[in-house]
């Protein structure tokens, strides 16, 4: 979490005065320096941070299409073909947690209370009587308190 923290403040810069970062970039992008602690008996990465902008190995062609060359294509990880649908994803659940029966009921009990029309609700109550407004009562007030009690009687009246 605090590396990837750390990632996004300088690809995203928080101050106007900050121009954001690729650090992925070959040409533009910084090398990030790992900074380890142990913080009351836990690794903390809080130190870490990235160098100024600056070309990966100094531009060297050979070297940058190298590393290039050995970039993996993700698209297999992110192929839809990959994944199941939301409805055999809860399908699933449901078998697994045993809850089909509930699951097919509730469904059906929604859909059935959607396609249900409802009378309109009338508010047949009489309209509350009208209160009288308090009349000025002068009250004993402790010293100390007189501030306080006229701020919220001042209140009480507007």
């Amino acid at each position: 979490k605090k590396i990837f923290d750390k990632i996004m403040d300088v690809m995203q810069p928080q101050f106007e005065d900050e121009k954001p970062v690729n650090p992925f970039d070959f040409w533009g992008g910084a090398n990030f320096k790992l900074k380890i602690r142990n913080v009351e008996g836990y690794r903390n990465y809080d130190k870490s941070e990235f160098d100024a902008p600056s070309q990966l190995f100094d531009g060297d062609e050979a070297k940058l299409e190298s590393v290039y060359n050995q970039i993996h294509a993700l698209k297999e990880f992110t192929d839809p073909e990959q994944y199941k649908t939301y409805a055999d994803l809860k399908k699933k659940l449901y078998d697994v947690l045993g809850e089909e029966e509930i699951a097919d009921t509730l469904h059906e009990k929604t859909v059935a209370e959607l396609n249900v029309t409802r009378e309109p609700v009338v508010n047949n109550a009489p309209a509350p009587a009208e209160t009288p407004a308090p009349e000025n009562v002068d009250t004993p007030v402790a010293e100390g308190d007189e501030d306080t009690l006229g701020y919220f009687a001042r209140l009480a009246q507007s």
